[in-house]
């Protein structure tokens, strides 16, 4: 019985060590694309700010 008790804790262990690294994986891939984000409105507020500084 004890076997069988620690079989199925190893498999539950290794269980949510995956679901840890898939979470990991999805934060590392949400953080990639926030930055992408930032970087595209620092460069869009880059452009209304010559747009602001130029005369029409």
């Amino acid at each position: 019985m004890f076997r069988r008790l620690w079989r199925e804790n190893g498999d539950s262990h290794g269980q949510a060590l995956g679901m840890l690294e898939d979470i990991s994986e999805t934060v590392h891939e949400i953080d990639e694309q926030l930055d992408e984000v930032v970087e595209w409105q620092e460069e869009h507020q880059e452009y209304h700010d010559r747009k602001a500084r130029t005369p029409r």
